[in-house]
């Protein structure tokens, strides 16, 4: 005779279904963020050479403005005080061009 198969706890398993979950909406987060990096690059916007963080609170805000109206624009009122990378990096950073195609994805 075999021993039958060892089934968890009911609370056991309804945890081990959260944790599965929660690396499968980690891993769909970190694979959204890397394309949306992807067409940044693919653009010449080099925001992660300039910044530690992309999808920060300041290249969040120029990433945005980018989307909205992809012309040259001052960075200077979307940075924050702590931010210690030159402003003329930053502006030569973003100076790319992003087509509407690139924008919707």
């Amino acid at each position: 005779m075999l021993n039958g198969s060892f089934i968890p706890p009911s609370d056991v398993r309804q945890l081990r279904d959260l944790v599965r979950y929660h690396t499968k909406l980690v891993s769909y987060t970190t694979g959204e963020k890397n394309r949306a990096q992807n067409c940044l690059t693919v653009s010449n916007i080099k925001l992660d050479d300039v910044f530690s963080d992309v999808f920060g609170k300041a290249a969040s805000a120029i990433t945005k403005r980018l989307l909205e109206n992809n012309e040259s624009f001052d960075v200077r009122p979307y940075l924050t005080k702590n931010i210690k990378t030159p402003v003329e990096q930053i502006q030569a950073a973003v100076d790319g061009v992003m087509s509407a195609n690139q924008g919707m994805r």
